[in-house]
């Protein structure tokens, strides 16, 4: 990994030019404390936070599933090789996180998260993926894999990319057309 930093919308991209995606996004810096909180968070034990994760949603915005890179090597793990993907079986995994919530960790107009949240039922899952440039190898894993379930079910799965590599940024979504 290199070292922490911000990540500008061109490098960003620049970056996830080559994945398959419907939306990507940039977090809210100032709200990305909250992925430690018991309601946002993907672990129970909330003092575990992750660079990389993956959450997966029905198309009800109930959990599906959620991986986090702390949790171990997603590669050996072979968390994104199959659609649908196996169902985690950590027992910390927070069964309460919800699509509705997810959209409140980032920094998004009323309109877009009403736009993202109305297309999402048109889904049977919908992947969302918290990464950041400067982790390397960890978040192009996820990114390739996602991005290969995309291509064969663009109909079953809305992506949702997220960079966490920025703070400053008001409500700005970098491409947001199916990639």
């Amino acid at each position: 990994m290199s070292e922490p930093n911000d990540e500008s919308k061109i490098e960003v991209n620049r970056f996830i030019k080559k994945y398959k995606y419907d939306y990507s996004l940039f977090a809210d810096d100032s709200k990305s404390w909250m992925q430690k909180t018991k309601i946002y968070g993907v672990n129970n034990d909330t003092t575990k936070y992750s660079y990389v994760q993956l959450r997966i949603y029905n198309r009800d915005g109930s959990l599906y599933s959620a991986y986090s890179q702390c949790m171990g090597d997603f590669n050996k793990r072979n968390f994104v090789d199959s659609f649908p993907l196996k169902r985690n079986d950590y027992p910390f995994i927070n069964k309460q996180l919800n699509f509705k919530n997810e959209m409140d960790l980032l920094d998004l107009s009323t309109e877009k998260k009403e736009q993202i949240l109305s297309q999402s039922i048109n889904y049977k899952f919908i992947y969302v993926v918290y990464y950041a440039i400067w982790t390397n190898y960890p978040s192009k894993h996820v990114l390739k894999e996602v991005s290969k379930i995309k291509s064969k079910h663009p109909n079953d799965v809305m992506v949702i990319l997220v960079n966490l590599a920025r703070d400053t940024h008001k409500g700005n979504t970098l491409n947001d057309t199916p990639n």
